[in-house]
C-alpha cells in the first residue's frame, strides 16, 4: 500500500468484525524509527480526524449514509469529520493518497483504514463502532 507516495503496509487489527476490513498504516522497514511519518493529503485536517470515503451512486454507500450521518453528529468537537468522494483516478485526491480500494471506508487519524465490505446493516454498525474505538471515542 502507498500513502501519499510513501510505501506502507497494513497490519491486521484484533477484533475485526465479519464484513469489515480493517488495517493500520505502517511504514515499511525501509523507513527508520526516527523518520517522520509519511506526509498527509492536503485535505487532511490538523488534530484528530475521521475521513469518510464514499461514491454518490454506490448503493452500499447510500444504505450506510443514514447511520454514518447519525454517528457523525455524535462526534466531539475536537474530532474533525471530513467527507471525500472516492475518485481513484485522481492522483491528487485523498482516495488515491490513502489507497482507498472500496467504499464506504473510513480513515482514522491517518493511522487506520476501515472498509465496510458487506451489505449487511449489522456490519455497518460494527464498522462504525470499530471506527469509534480506533478514534478513542466512548461507545
Amino acid at each position: 500500500m502507498y500513502v501519499n507516495g510513501e510505501a506502507t503496509a497494513t497490519e491486521t487489527i484484533d477484533g475485526e468484525p465479519a464484513g469489515v476490513s480493517v488495517g493500520r498504516y505502517v511504514p515499511l522497514a525501509s523507513v527508520g524509527p526516527d523518520e517522520p511519518p509519511p506526509p498527509q493529503h492536503a485535505s487532511t485536517p490538523a488534530g484528530r480526524y475521521v475521513m469518510y470515503f464514499y461514491i454518490e451512486t454506490c448503493p452500499h454507500c447510500q444504505d450506510a449514509r443514514p447511520k454514518v450521518d447519525a454517528w457523525r453528529k455524535t462526534l466531539p468537537r475536537d474530532v474533525h469529520y471530513v467527507e471525500n468522494i472516492a475518485k481513484w483516478r485522481d492522483r491528487e485526491g485523498a482516495a488515491f493518497a490513502y489507497r482507498i480500494e472500496s467504499v464506504p471506508s473510513f480513515v482514522i487519524d491517518g493511522k487506520y483504514l476501515v472498509a465496510i465490505e458487506s451489505w449487511d446493516p449489522a456490519d455497518t454498525d460494527a464498522a462504525i463502532a470499530l471506527v469509534s474505538r480506533l478514534a478513542g471515542l466512548e461507545p
